[in-house]
């Protein structure tokens, strides 16, 4: 099942921010819209990226990810997302690869800031 983007719960316990990062603070992440590479699939270099995701609390229900940078439909189902932004990236360096930290809405409400 495939949900529309309106009818979306938006209790924030449905909700994760995702940290995009790695050791190296170099971590490259397609399908970007600040992107300035005319080939190689809109690639970015982030020292870090931020992203929500969605976790619906139907288990037969698409997960969303919502990026302000990509050129992905917004939001974008997680499979999607994950498959065009992040997969293509095994191809490249590992030095590029990304790492992932997720923590709850809630949490990065309450404890984070950002300049």
């Amino acid at each position: 099942v495939t949900m529309n983007y309106h009818e979306i719960n938006w209790d924030l316990q449905y909700f994760h921010v995702i940290f995009i990062s790695n050791s190296n603070k170099s971590v490259a992440i397609m399908n970007q819209k600040s992107s300035t590479a005319t080939s190689m699939g809109k690639i970015v270099i982030w020292d870090y990226h931020v992203i929500a995701y969605y976790q619906p609390p139907e288990a037969e229900t698409d997960s969303f990810i919502f990026d302000f940078d990509t050129s992905l439909p917004f939001p974008s189902s997680a499979r999607r997302y994950y498959d065009e932004c992040i997969l293509p990236v095994i191809n490249f360096n590992s030095s590029l690869w990304p790492s992932f930290r997720i923590i709850s809405a809630k949490d990065y409400l309450s404890t984070f800031a950002s300049d």
